[in-house]
């Protein structure tokens, strides 16, 4: 069961806020206890010796069943004795003296005793009449007394009318704390909006986890509540994704749709959970929202049309060759009760109030849908070419519907505030949902370089193919968002092959950036590119899907001196034992050089293969000062790929630098430098060097 979303008012009589209730986390069983700055309500009542009971919070509110009242009774027992909670209830009863039965919330029907100097809180609830208000109601707590008329005893009365829930000042903090989660919860900003039809909140929400586990918010629910008692969805589309780890504070966005005429002001923002054991949204808090700044525009963000509503979701700007790429994404929902087809859209564009031409206007889908059911969505992408250098300060879109060849209807013109709005990768993984093409995309490791001019970036992706069926590989584009505010492309490898269900493919990506660009934490991007197919004659225009950001510390990468370990791709390399001398054909000539070593080559057998073409590189540098260099290169995977290299433990190895010329080059051979590389995109990346004599074996570990 769920309250009513958006424009379908759910009216009550009078709203209280609450603080603390029943709530289940990861599908694990807690009561909470929500904990609000300068609180204050009236004194507890004592139903025993050192034994108090009270009522902490109050909510009223129509649910789809009707008028329900969520309450919490909080038992301290400060005795020497167990407080058994079956010898109490409590009854809730209007001041013209009617009942009502109440239930205890599910979460904490195991709830039936207070040991000694503790406490326990449990949640309750009832079905009143419509139109009662808290003004109207009294909660009757009772024992259980044999000895008394009608076995029930009176030990006393909240009168809800008091204030039992006490309003949180405006951003501040409500700390929600339980056996298992400990959670610092706020509002930190809100902003009023409104268009032709709407009243629109935007609130940024900030979780901070306090525990030693981390806390996964699928089950959260939000609603805005107004004065009057009317209450709106707050919805956030990532939030059943939402897994917040110890220490960690993660801020995110909600967005309430109210009705034009309702003023952003006085409005309270509830957080809490559907049970479906009890049929009922149990609040587990309440914050005031802060009076917002409004901003008023003839800014039109959906419409219905026909049997969908229309949404434009935002603009993404990304870098394409030498101009940037600028998309719109629109959701199209069928709000019909029948079947319909996927519209056929296009679009013409105006930007900086100047109409724009564009060889591509018809809108891509995203997904792979063919039609809608009902309430059923998809994603559509408008796209069109723009100087990269062009500051965008007004951008609307026009849509028409495609009927047939020689029939468009005009849908209407659209705007949106929103730019290159990124999603946040969880544990470094990008998780793309497009039906037919489900995907993980892992950030392993990031690397870079500065070179004093520019720096440059090489790293891996590990992509895992969701779908039950093999897939080709998709296309992904990687961008890094520089400190000084550009987006950069990044290379990327590419895979011919057909990756296998569950297969799981290592991505490799590089790129040169400036220096300006450097910043402590790099932050990539990661997106699906999908093949624009309104514009047949460019393979390279393509159209994004969700872009996620990935974080990474920045740090410029040293080689090491040893010889262990070295990762490329889903190869660990340990080298050993080096030894380089002279390959002579008799006594007074050379071919050149050869160079000895022994090897162990291990494969992560978790991993099915690399895209692009990985290359193992040696180069010899003489250490005299011509520097003469010596390179050979080994290909690890694609079409060049060598059986140089094998994993079958330790293998002894010799690699042969041809050159007649070498003794006219070297005189003393007194020593070299060897560096390992490997190499993709022609891009070299150094993983190991060190200084060594010549016709000496290195039995030392390097």
């Amino acid at each position: 069961m769920k309250l009513q979303l958006t424009k379908n008012l759910i009216k009550v009589g009078l709203a209280g806020t609450l603080v603390f209730g029943s709530v289940t986390v990861s599908g694990v069983s807690s009561s909470f206890a929500a904990t609000a700055v300068k609180s204050a309500i009236p004194a507890p009542l004592t139903i025993a010796k050192n034994v108090t009971a009270q009522v902490k919070n109050v909510e009223l509110f129509t649910q789809d069943k009707g008028l329900y009242l969520v309450y919490t009774i909080n038992y301290v027992n400060n005795g020497a004795s167990t407080l058994q909670l079956d010898d109490y209830w409590a009854k809730i009863k209007t001041t013209s003296g009617k009942s009502f039965s109440i239930k205890v919330v599910d979460k904490d029907k195991k709830i039936t005793t207070v040991a000694p100097k503790s406490n326990a809180s449990i949640t309750y609830y009832a079905a009143i009449d419509e139109g009662l208000t808290l003004k109207n109601l009294r909660v009757n707590l009772i024992k259980w007394d044999f000895n008394v008329a009608g076995y029930m005893k009176n030990i006393g009365t909240f009168d809800l009318a008091k204030g039992y829930a006490p309003a949180v000042a405006a951003y501040e903090p409500i700390t929600i704390a339980a056996k298992e989660t400990k959670l610092k919860t706020s509002i930190k900003t809100v902003q009023s909006s409104v268009d032709d039809e709407d009243r629109v909140i935007d609130i940024s929400y900030v979780i901070e986890n306090l525990n030693t586990r981390e806390y996964k918010a699928a089950t959260t629910q939000f609603y805005v509540m107004t004065p009057d008692g009317s209450i709106y969805s707050a919805v956030n589309s990532d939030l059943k994704d939402l897994v917040v780890k110890p220490k960690e504070r993660k801020t995110i966005s909600l967005k309430a749709t109210l009705p034009i005429d309702v003023k952003a002001t006085g409005l309270k923002l509830i957080t809490g959970y559907q049970s479906e054991a009890d049929g009922i949204f149990i609040p587990t808090a309440a914050y005031q929202v802060p009076k917002a700044s409004e901003v008023v525009t003839n800014v039109v963000t959906k419409m219905t049309y026909d049997n969908y509503n229309i949404e434009i979701l935002g603009y993404s700007r990304l870098p394409s060759g030498s101009q940037d790429a600028l998309q719109a994404n629109i959701k199209v929902t069928n709000i019909s009760n029948d079947e319909q087809k996927v519209p056929s859209l296009k679009a013409s564009w105006k930007i900086n109030g100047v109409a724009q031409e564009t060889k591509t206007p018809a809108l891509i889908a995203v997904d792979s849908k063919l039609q809608l059911s009902k309430g059923e969505s998809i994603q559509l992408a408008a796209t069109i070419f723009i100087p990269y250098t062009l500051t965008l300060k007004d951008v609307s879109i026009n849509l028409k519907e495609v009927v047939d060849e020689k029939t468009e209807e005009t849908i209407g013109s659209f705007r949106s505030d929103k730019y290159n709005v990124y999603k946040t990768a969880v544990d470094s993984t990008a998780a793309f949902t497009r039906v037919g093409s489900k995907s993980n995309v892992e950030l392993l490791k990031v690397r870079s370089k500065d070179d004093g001019k520019q720096v440059n970036i090489f790293g891996d992706l590990a992509v895992t193919n969701l779908e039950y069926r093999p897939n080709s590989l998709q296309k992904y584009g990687i961008y890094l968002k520089g400190k000084d505010g550009q987006i950069y492309p990044l290379a990327v490898g590419e895979y011919e092959g057909q990756v296998i269900s569950s297969g799981r493919i290592i991505v490799p990506f590089t790129g040169k950036v400036p220096l300006a660009a450097k910043d402590n934490v790099m932050d990539l991007l990661i997106t699906e590119l999908l093949p624009n197919t309104g514009d047949a004659s460019n393979k390279d225009n393509t159209v994004s899907s969700e872009i996620y950001s990935v974080t990474a510390e920045w740090t410029d990468s040293a080689p090491s001196t040893k010889f262990h370990n070295l990762a490329i791709g889903k190869y660990d390399f340990t080298f050993d034992k080096f030894y380089a001398y002279l390959d002579m054909s008799n006594y007074v000539s050379a071919n050149g050089l050869k160079l000895d070593f022994e090897y162990t080559m291990v494969e992560d057998s978790n991993v099915d293969d690399m895209a692009g073409t990985y290359k193992l590189r040696f180069e010899l540098e003489d250490q005299e000062s011509a520097k003469v260099t010596f390179v050979k290169e080994f290909a690890l995977n694609g079409k060049d790929k060598t059986d140089e290299f094998a994993s079958s433990g330790t293998i002894k190895k010799t690699i042969q630098f041809n050159d007649p010329a070498i003794l006219d080059k070297i005189t003393n051979f007194q020593e070299y430098k060897l560096s390992i590389y490997y190499t993709i995109n022609d891009q070299k990346v150094l993983l190991a060097q060190k200084t060594i004599p010549y016709f000496y074996i290195q039995w030392m570990n390097l």
